[in-house]
């Protein structure tokens, strides 16, 4: 019976004020309880799906369902045909709507409206617009007075994009409404600039780009020019036949050619790419070639000057002995190998011949030019490498001095570092004699070393029974324990100056720098020294008496596990040889 009081009042307003006779309808929209579906639109709008039931009335045909924004005025009618729903779309979030249904029968009359019912669109968090200035570049260079294009590239993400504006800065320099974005920036005078494109959105939100640097200049730098070939310092025979090129970054200028040139004269050139020359039939001399980029009107620039050498004969061979080097030292009887290196430069290598002093020891005609040196009796040795070449002439190497001595295995010895006179040292009746040239400090050391292998821990200990020299700086005396025999090896040193001082000294790092500690004085043969290396730490003690031993310092230094243990002795001086001796003796293991 509702349903039918509600179907006599429309009827009879419908019958008041559009007279469609006999027939009547009942027409309603559904509540809220499950019988609206809402339905999301993109991200910044919304739509609604309306339903209603079926008006029984005969000859209804249709309905027209109204919407608006404000109760009793509708804008928008959707016409659902003979269904009992429709969508409205386009909704704005937040915004609240108005709706009522009417139904139309077959003679084209409409029923007046039902009762009215609202809907707020709900809000739903979206992300705001990305925007991207795409041009110019970031980096950009233009010459002055510049023009500028500025294009940037937006992504809604559902909300309604107004206009984007480009800025300098803070200051507008126009807008665009529509994609694609861009505004043509004119005249713009040098300077640098900071360029970003803010999009307008929905209700005059704003969300700007990241920043572009461009500068405007008043002038191109001119072109950069390379002489790439030949390279300095090379060398030809004459007739030489000499290739010069060369390499051009333009900058923005227009290359008309590249030249080439011997001091002022011009050799010839190159309109193209890649710019190059043969320069033929050198005769012999010191050359000095540029190369000159002319562009434009007739402007140019020059490469750096690359100074060549063409001779009138080939340059002799050179000759290196590699081994055995400079200073080192041998136990008798020792088994030398010396072996040479040769670079031919052109001529034909006969054979290697290898010296002691002038007394030739042995020959090899081929590579690897080497010869073996057997039952080498103690003594000092001058070696050299004499190559001979063509048709008999020869160049020699720069000698090598070497030490035999008659040390008992497995101690050896050896200069180690740059030092100006050999060292030598010998063992007899407990006493071990070092002499030896040189400065322990700083990342290099040069410096007499008698030693032995050490693998894993250990340590050396033993009385200084003499120190010779003048306490200057560098001049030591003592044991050590060392990772390796060049001159910049992390070690471990406990020993004495020539003026009685006491002294830690180590290096932690390869080539770093040298670290010392002082610990008080004593008098020679009351001296003892002793290292000790457990794993990476290593320690220095000092004794009076070689019984009651002080520990003056320990150090972590990282070793290899393989290293050297033995006696040190430095002059202080590249050309002077300090001579200590030391006793009691004890090396573990």
């Amino acid at each position: 019976m509702e349903g039918q009081r509600i179907f006599l009042m429309m009827f009879r307003k419908l019958e008041g004020n559009r007279r469609c006779g006999g027939w009547a309808w009942i027409v309603a929209i559904l509540g809220f309880s499950g019988l609206w579906e809402l339905v999301a639109f993109g991200q910044a709008t919304s739509s609604v799906v309306l339903a209603w039931n079926a008006d029984s009335s005969p000859g209804i045909v249709s309905y027209n369902l109204y919407a608006g924004g404000a109760s009793q005025s509708y804008t928008n009618v959707v016409s659902a045909g003979n269904a009992t729903n429709a969508t409205v779309s386009g909704l704005v979030q937040a915004a609240t709507y108005f709706f009522a249904v009417t139904a139309v029968n077959s003679a084209g009359l409409e029923s007046m409206p039902s009762p009215e019912i609202s809907y707020s669109v709900p809000v739903t968090n979206t992300p705001a617009p990305a925007v991207v200035l795409a041009s110019p570049v970031n980096g950009a260079s233009y010459l002055a007075p510049a023009s500028i294009s500025l294009s940037a590239n937006v992504t809604a993400n559902g909300h309604t994009i107004t206009t984007v504006q480009f800025f300098n800065g803070s200051t507008l320099l126009g807008g665009s409404t529509s994609a694609p974005y861009s505004f043509p920036w004119n005249g713009v005078a040098a300077g640098n600039y900071s360029l970003t494109a803010q999009a307008v959105y929905d209700a005059g939100s704003n969300v700007a780009s990241a920043a572009v640097a461009v500068v405007v200049t008043n002038a191109l730098p001119p072109p950069a020019v390379v002489l790439a070939s030949p390279t300095s310092g090379a060398s030809y025979l004459a007739p030489a036949n000499i290739s010069l090129s060369a390499n051009v970054t333009a900058n923005g200028h227009t290359i008309t050619k590249v030249q080439f040139l011997n001091g002022s004269t011009l050799l010839g050139a190159s309109t193209s790419m890649p710019y190059s020359l043969v320069w033929n039939g050198v005769a012999a001399g010191n050359y000095s070639l540029t190369a000159q980029a002319v562009y434009d009107a007739g402007s140019n620039v020059a490469s750096g000057a690359v100074a060549v050498l063409v001779t009138n004969a080939l340059p002799p061979p050179a000759v290196v002995l590699t081994s055995p080097t400079n200073g080192a030292s041998y136990a008798a009887p020792a088994s030398i190998n010396l072996l040479a290196g040769v670079t031919p430069n052109g001529h034909t290598i006969t054979q290697v011949q290898f010296f002691n002093g002038s007394t030739l020891l042995g020959v090899s005609a081929s590579t690897p030019y080497s010869f073996l040196w057997n039952n080498v009796s103690a003594g000092n040795y001058s070696l050299a490498a004499q190559v001979v070449y063509d048709a008999g002439s020869s160049v020699l190497s720069a000698p090598a001095a070497v030490a035999v001595t008659g040390l008992p295995a497995p101690w050896q010895t050896i200069d180690i570092g740059s030092v100006g006179i050999l060292g030598s040292a010998v063992i007899s009746n407990g006493l071990y004699g070092v002499a030896g040239a040189g400065n322990l400090s700083g990342g290099s050391d040069s410096f007499r070393f008698l030693y032995q292998t050490l693998t894993a821990d250990g340590e050396i200990r033993g009385q200084i029974s003499s120190v010779q020299g003048s306490g200057g700086g560098g001049a030591d005396a003592g044991a050590m324990i060392r990772e390796n025999l060049a001159s910049g090896s992390r070690y471990a040193f406990m020993g004495i100056t020539p003026a009685g001082f006491f002294r830690w000294q180590r290096r932690s790092s390869t080539s770093g720098g040298t670290s010392t500690t002082k610990a008080g004085s004593a008098t020679p043969p009351k001296v003892w020294v002793r290292v000790v290396r457990t794993g990476n730490t290593l320690y220095g003690y000092k004794s009076t008496d070689g019984v009651n031993w002080t520990l003056v310092n320990s150090s972590t230094i990282s070793m290899s596990a393989n290293a050297y243990i033995g006696w040190a002795v430095a002059s202080g001086s590249s050309t002077t040889l300090d001579t200590s001796v030391f006793t009691n003796v004890t090396v573990v293991p």
